[in-house]
C-alpha cells in the first residue's frame, strides 16, 4: 500500500493537501464523498465512506472517494510531520497499513492529463483595460491534452499564469519561487485556492522577456523543502518575425496531406519552425527560409496558419480550408500498427472508403453534412493473417471543416479463442468446448464486467451502487458451453442464433482480450481485469447466454455489479459504445463472477 501526492505522485505529502492511496482490496465497492454538512461554511468531507476509514497518524482523513484499488483523500490539517502510520479499515477489519512521509510543505502541480507531467492544469488571465479575460492554456489533440500557446499580446496587456496544485499553502511568505523556462520568479500569490478542499493555487505575471520561448518547463520551489513536479506551458512569440502567406495549395487540404507553406523569415533549420494549422501543431518535413513542407495534422480544423521561430511569429491573413474527415489509428492489442485494413464510412446512404497505411492510420475524407455522424466499419478480416481479426462497427460524430480524429487508437484482437456451434435450437456436438488460448481483442462483441474505479488521482467517478438479486443459473447437461481459461460461456440447449447473413446456426468463438484493450474506451471510471470478445460480432442470441468470469479483483461474495457490452446492433443509436447489459453476482465462495441468465444477447465485447 502506498500514499502519494495526488498532483505530483511524489511520496511526500503535506498536511491539508490532496493525496491518493493505492492498494488492493481497500473497499468492496466504489463510492464518492461529498459535503456532509452543506449548512456549514466550507466542505466537510466524510471520514467514513462505504464502510471505509483511513487514519494518518491516528487522525481520520477526509475521503473524496473510495474504490477497491484507490482512495482519494484529504490529509488532515493537524497531521504531524515526519513518518506517520497509515491504516485503512473496512468496518472493524484492517485491510491495509503502511507509512507516509509528511512534510510541512510538499508542493505538487496538477497536470491536465492527470499524470504529473505534460501540460500544467491552469488558465491564463489577461488584464486588458481593467477587465479580466480567462484563456485556456491546453487543447485536446490526439487523445490527450497538449499545450496551447499563451499570447502575451501588446505591451499594455498583463497576462498571469494561474496554476493549480496542492501541498504548498504552508510555505512561508516569499519563500515559494516559480521556475519558468529555467528562470526563478516570485509569484504574486501561492496559497490556498479557498474553494476546494486541499487545492492550492499560484499566480505569476508572465514576463514579456519570455516572448517566443515556446514550450517551457514550470516547477515550484519552496525554501527548505522538495521541489514540485515539472510540468509545461507554452509562450507564443511576437508577431512580425516571420511573414506567412498561404499560396500553395490553393485547394482545401485533408488531414495527413503533405503541403507547402510559403512565406519569409522562416528558420533555416526546419526543426526550429513551429507550424500550426487551425491551432494544431503540424509536423515539419523539410524547408527553407521561404518555404516549409509540412504534414496536415490529424485533428486540424479550418483556420489560420502560424509559423513561430526564435525571432518571432507570423500568421496568414486568410484561413486554410480543411476538408471534413474522420481519421484514426488501428493497431493490435500490443500497440503494433495494422497496415492494409479496409475502413468503410457510412453517412446516410453514402459510403466512403479508406485503407490504413504506414502507422495504421486512415482518413475518410469529403464527408457531407453540416455536422453529422458516420458509421465506421473496421474490416479486420481484410488483412491476410492467421488467426484472423474480426470486423466491427463504431460511430463517430463529426464537425465540418475539420478532421475528426478518434480519441484513442482502435485496438483489434485476433480471434485466437475456442469455437463452437450455436443456434438452431440445438447444442454443440460434444456439448462443451474448452481451451487455453492467449487472450485477443476481436471483431465481435464481448462483455466486460466492471465496477467503477478511479481513472486518475485527479478525477472522481460517479458512485457505484450495488444491486441485489440472485446469481446466474448453473449450466445443465443440455446446455452448450464454451470455455477458455477461467472464462465460461453457456447457452441454453434451445437457444436460437441469428447471424449477419441470416443463417440460424453457425460457429462462434470466445476469446479473452489481451491486456484488456478494447477498440473504444470503457465509460469513464470503469475498469475490468478480464474482458472477452465473442465473434463474429453482431450475432444475436435468444434466449441469451451466461458468462462466468474469474473474480480477478477479489470482490466480496454476493456483490452485485453491472455488466457492460460494446453495442454492435445494426441501426442502434449507441452502436460502437459500451452500454449496460444486465447484472452479475460474485459467487458465494468468492472465486467467480456470473452474469444473470440471458445477459449475453449478442456477440461482442463483454
Amino acid at each position: 500500500m502506498s500514499i502519494v501526492s495526488a498532483a505530483s505522485y511524489d511520496a511526500n505529502v503535506a498536511p491539508d493537501s490532496i493525496a491518493a492511496l493505492f492498494g488492493s482490496n481497500l473497499s468492496t465497492t466504489t463510492a464518492n464523498g461529498g459535503d456532509t454538512d452543506p449548512n456549514t461554511p466550507g466542505v466537510q468531507l466524510p471520514t467514513t465512506l462505504a464502510g471505509v476509514r483511513v487514519e494518518i497518524g491516528g487522525i481520520a482523513a477526509g475521503l473524496f472517494g473510495v474504490s477497491p484499488g484507490q482512495i482519494n483523500l484529504h490529509v488532515p490539517p493537524s497531521a504531524s510531520t515526519g513518518a506517520q502510520t497509515v491504516v485503512v479499515r473496512n468496518g472493524s477489519t484492517t485491510v491495509g497499513s503502511g507509512t507516509v512521509q509528511i512534510a510541512n510543505v510538499a508542493p505538487g502541480i496538477f497536470s491536465f492529463n492527470a499524470t504529473g507531467q505534460g501540460v500544467a492544469a491552469g488558465i491564463a488571465v489577461r488584464i486588458r483595460n481593467n477587465a479580466a479575460l480567462f484563456e485556456e492554456i491546453a487543447q485536446f489533440s490526439g487523445g490527450k491534452f497538449i499545450t496551447k500557446a499563451i499570447d502575451l499580446g501588446p505591451a499594455s496587456d498583463q497576462v498571469y499564469l494561474s496554476l493549480f496544485g496542492t501541498g504548498f499553502r504552508r510555505a512561508a511568505a516569499n519563500t515559494a519561487k516559480v521556475v519558468l523556462g529555467g528562470v526563478e520568479y516570485v509569484p504574486q500569490y501561492a496559497g490556498s485556492q479557498n474553494e476546494f478542499v486541499g487545492l492550492d493555487q499560484l499566480n505569476l505575471l508572465v514576463p514579456r522577456s519570455l516572448l517566443g520561448t515556446g514550450r517551457v518547463n514550470v516547477t515550484l520551489n519552496a525554501t527548505g523543502f522538495t521541489s514540485a513536479n515539472t510540468v509545461e506551458v507554452e509562450i507564443a512569440g511576437a508577431t512580425g518575425g516571420a511573414t506567412v502567406t498561404v499560396a500553395n495549395p490553393a485547394a482545401p487540404v485533408v488531414a495527413a496531406d503533405a503541403i507547402t507553406i510559403n512565406g519569409s523569415g522562416f528558420a533555416a533549420q526546419p526543426s526550429d519552425n513551429v507550424v500550426r494549422i487551425g491551432g494544431v501543431e503540424a509536423q515539419v518535413l523539410s524547408g527553407t527560409t521561404s518555404a516549409l513542407s509540412v504534414r496536415v495534422p490529424f485533428g486540424a480544423e479550418t483556420g489560420t496558419v502560424s509559423v513561430r521561430t526564435t525571432q518571432g511569429e507570423g500568421r496568414s491573413g486568410n484561413a486554410m480550408q480543411v476538408r471534413t474527415s474522420v481519421s484514426g489509428v488501428i493497431e493490435t492489442t500490443d500497440r503494433q500498427p495494422l497496415n492494409g485494413v479496409r475502413v468503410r464510412g457510412l453517412v446516410g446512404l453514402t459510403q466512403f472508403n479508406a485503407t490504413t497505411g504506414t502507422g495504421g492510420t486512415f482518413v475518410l475524407s469529403e464527408l457531407p453534412g453540416a455536422g453529422s455522424a458516420a458509421f465506421v466499419t473496421i474490416d479486420g478480416s481484410s488483412i491476410t493473417t492467421t488467426p484472423a481479426y474480426g470486423s466491427l462497427t463504431l460511430n463517430q460524430n463529426y464537425l465540418t471543416a475539420r478532421d475528426n480524429q478518434f480519441a484513442s487508437p482502435i485496438a483489434l484482437q485476433q480471434v485466437t479463442g475456442v469455437s463452437g456451434q450455436v443456434g438452431g435450437g440445438g447444442s454443440f456436438a460434444d456439448n462443451t468446448r474448452t481451451g487455453t488460448s492467449a487472450p485477443p481483442v476481436g471483431e465481435d462483441e464481448s462483455f466486460s464486467l466492471t465496477t467503477d474505479v478511479f481513472a486518475s488521482a485527479k478525477e472522481l467517478p460517479r458512485a457505484f451502487w450495488p444491486d441485489t438479486g440472485a446469481s446466474a443459473l448453473q449450466p445443465t447437461p443440455d446446455d452448450a458451453v464454451i470455455r477458455i481459461g477461467d472464462v465460461t460461456l453457456t447457452f441454453p440447449g434451445a437457444a436460437d442464433a441469428t447471424f449477419l447473413d441470416g443463417s440460424k446456426r453457425g460457429l462462434i468463438t470466445l476469446t479473452q482480450v489481451e491486456s484488456s484493450r478494447t477498440p473504444v474506451s470503457l465509460p469513464a471510471g470503469l475498469f475490468s481485469a478480464v474482458i472477452i470478445q465473442i465473434t463474429p460480432f453482431g450475432v444475436t442470441f435468444n434466449p441469451g447466454g451466461t458468462l462466468r468470469f474469474p473474480n480477478a479483483e477479489r470482490y466480496s461474495a454476493g456483490t452485485r455489479m453491472r455488466v457492460y457490452r460494446l453495442d454492435q446492433r445494426r441501426n442502434s443509436s449507441t452502436i460502437g459504445r459500451f452500454i449496460q447489459s444486465g447484472l452479475a453476482t460474485v459467487s458465494q465462495d468468492g472465486q467467480t463472477i456470473s452474469t444473470d441468465a440471458g445477459a449475453v444477447t449478442e456477440a461482442t465485447y463483454y
